[in-house]
């Protein structure tokens, strides 16, 4: 797992580290878009098919094989759960972090809808 790839390069490098692992991924779940297209670049370069799980569409998603998984969700709940959190520690709270689950729904890619 590789957390905080925040730029194209990291991203690159993490999904390489995956891929050439002793035992390489069979999917990938990409928490930003950005890094989805990377993941797709990296998986061609290395002639690998993964299922990809990805948060918001790619907008060059047509160019998969196999359709990505896309999960939609919400940034300004995101936006606000997350100041009303850091809000809480400037105010002093010291209770061990949380995880805070945000609801997303599944879409379809309009590049995949067939017509």
């Amino acid at each position: 797992m590789h957390l905080d790839c925040p730029t194209a390069e990291a991203a690159q490098d993490a999904i390489a580290a995956l891929l050439s692992n002793d035992d390489p991924p069979t999917a990938v779940f990409a928490a930003h878009n950005a890094t989805g297209r990377e993941l797709v670049r990296a998986a061609r370069a290395a002639a690998v098919d993964l299922p990809l799980v990805v948060f918001d569409e790619m907008s060059d998603s047509d160019l998969l094989i196999v359709p990505p998984q896309v999960l939609r969700s919400n940034p300004d709940r995101l936006g606000t759960t997350a100041a009303e959190m850091a809000l809480e520690r400037l105010d002093g709270l010291t209770v061990p972090s949380r995880l805070v689950v945000q609801p997303v729904s599944r879409v379809t890619p309009a590049s995949w809808v067939m017509a």
